[in-house]
């Protein structure tokens, strides 16, 4: 069940308070990792590799509270429940959609059911699904999301 946090007893309200005046609050942490074993394990059992890395994932994201946490009006709201969305291209074609479902169960039961979910999606996004509104006032404008020359560097 979701829960509101109490902004003046939470330890991260000075850093939501700055984060929060930024017109767009967003950033990207990339690095390096090692995903052989992970590829092998994949192989063995014959289940997708892009599934699996998306299983594990989500399942290292679940065990930070933070990350769980999202603005709701003037709340921030701790996630009972995360479901996972991801990118994934329709057989056949250069065209991608966006699908959405629980990560739960085994890696193998949710590769299978990913499988599943996305071979029958003929759509490009459930918005039913997802947990909040991706089109509100605190979704991205479409210029936010071009990429922007910063100093020698784009972002």
């Amino acid at each position: 069940m979701d829960r509101i946090i109490d902004k003046a007893a939470w330890p991260r309200r000075e850093i939501f308070d700055f984060f929060s005046g930024i017109s767009n609050p967003f950033y990207a942490v990339t690095f390096r990792q090692d995903v052989t074993e992970l590829r092998n394990y994949c192989k063995e059992r014959k289940i997708s590799f892009y599934y699996g890395l998306i299983y594990l994932c989500c399942k290292a994201l679940q065990d930070v509270p933070a990350f769980a946490c999202r603005v709701r009006g003037e709340n921030v709201v701790e996630l009972g429940e995360q479901k996972p969305s991801f990118t994934d291209l329709k057989k056949g074609s250069e065209l991608f959609r966006i699908v959405t479902l629980p990560c739960e169960g085994s890696i193998a039961e949710f590769c299978g059911r990913a499988r599943e979910v996305s071979s029958k999606q003929d759509y490009f996004i459930d918005m039913a699904g997802q947990a909040d509104d991706l089109t509100g006032p605190l979704a991205p404008a479409a210029s936010a999301l071009e990429p922007r020359l910063v100093g020698r560097r784009t972002i």
